[in-house]
């Protein structure tokens, strides 16, 4: 059992994610540069007239970066053929 300090529920949430995360070697990294990406390829550089607009925009961020994008990480694969590709027989 965790001990917490008085604080709100969502600090309690944020602080155990975030020790979650830390325990994950380059995790937290690795979603902070994706985030980076996003925001400065999509977010930052376009303007939104409704947050509809916004989430359809992120959404097809999302399957682009997982399906049409290589990364040098995955040996110049994308995301959706390293995950999928694990299912293979």
């Amino acid at each position: 059992m965790i001990s917490w300090p008085r604080t709100q529920h969502w600090q309690k949430s944020s602080m155990l994610w975030t020790r979650i995360l830390q325990r994950r070697t380059g995790l937290l990294q690795m979603i902070e540069r994706w985030f980076r990406s996003l925001k400065t390829e999509q977010i930052y550089p376009n303007e939104y007239d409704s947050p509809r607009e916004l989430r359809k925009l992120v959404n097809d961020y999302v399957d682009t970066y997982n399906s049409l994008r290589p990364h040098e990480a995955l040996d110049y694969k994308v995301p959706d053929e390293v995950f999928y590709g694990c299912f293979a027989a």
